[in-house]
C-alpha cells in the first residue's frame, strides 16, 4: 500500500496509528476502495492498484505491477495511461509533502521502488512540474526496496515487547 513516516532528527514522528496513511482518504470520488471511500490513491498508484487496474481495463490478468510495467515498455496503451495515472497521484502526493514540509527527502520503498529510473525519473520530473517556486525533492529509493514493510513490522513487534 502507500503510506508514510516523517523523520526529523532520527525520530519518527506520529501521533497516532493511522499517522501517515496517505495511501486512504483525500477524494470523494472514483473506484472503491477497500477501506470504504472512492479514489484513494491506494487504488491507482499502489504496485496493487496498478497491477488491479491493469486487469480491469484491458480483460488480462497481470500477476503485479512489474507486469504492467514491462507492457507500459513494450508499448501497451493501456498499460502506459495506468501508469502515468499512478505517477500523476504520486506526483500530486509528493507535491503536497513538499508544500506542507518544505524542503525534504523523500524515500520511497515497497514493491513498486523496484521499478528503479521507470519509477523514479518520471516521479521526479512530475513532481517538479507541481512545484513552480518550492524546493525540489530529492528522491530516493530506500535501502529496503520492497522488504520496507517487512522491516518496518519487525520494529513494531520490538518495540511492543520492550513495553
Amino acid at each position: 500500500g502507500i503510506a508514510s513516516a516523517i523523520v526529523h532528527n532520527g525520530e519518527i514522528l506520529a501521533n497516532s496509528g493511522t499517522a501517515g496513511e496517505v495511501g486512504h482518504g483525500s477524494a470523494t470520488s472514483g473506484e472503491l476502495c477497500a477501506c470504504g471511500g472512492r479514489g484513494c490513491l491506494e487504488t491507482y498508484a499502489s504496485a496493487a492498484g496498478i497491477a488491479r487496474r491493469y486487469s480491469a481495463l484491458s480483460g488480462q490478468q497481470v500477476a503485479g505491477a512489474v507486469e504492467v510495467l514491462e507492457k507500459v515498455q513494450a508499448g501497451d496503451p493501456t498499460a502506459i495511461e495506468i501508469w502515468d495515472t499512478a505517477i500523476a497521484g504520486l506526483a500530486d502526493l509528493l507535491s503536497q509533502i513538499v508544500r506542507l514540509l518544505g524542503k525534504t527527502r523523500i524515500v520511497i520503498g515497497g514493491g513498486l521502488s523496484l521499478a528503479g529510473p521507470a519509477l523514479f525519473t518520471p516521479l521526479a520530473k512530475a513532481t517538479a512540474a507541481r512545484l513552480p517556486i518550492q524546493p525540489l525533492p530529492e528522491i530516493t529509493p530506500s535501502a529496503f526496496a520492497d522488504k520496507s514493510a517487512i522491516y518496518g513490522a519487525a520494529l513494531l513487534g520490538w518495540d511492543a515487547a520492550a513495553c
